[in-house]
């Protein structure tokens, strides 16, 4: 796994990143597209809670004196 974190303009951080999973056998042959999917879903998942949490933050942070 590779992340790569920049700061842009504004209040913005552009994060990239890759992953590379390898898996054998029976559910590679079987599942491959599925599993794709199944991955694909769980990074939004991750990344939807991650920003969750950072807006959350921000929030806190802005509403103290």
């Amino acid at each position: 796994e590779l992340a790569e974190v920049s700061e842009q303009a504004g209040p913005v951080t552009l994060m990239r990143y890759t992953s590379d999973v390898q898996v054998g056998g029976r559910i590679a042959a079987v599942g491959q597209r599925l599993l794709e999917s199944v991955g694909r879903m769980m990074a939004k998942q991750a990344l939807e809670a991650l920003n969750k949490e950072l807006q959350q933050r921000l929030s806190s942070r802005e509403s103290e004196p």
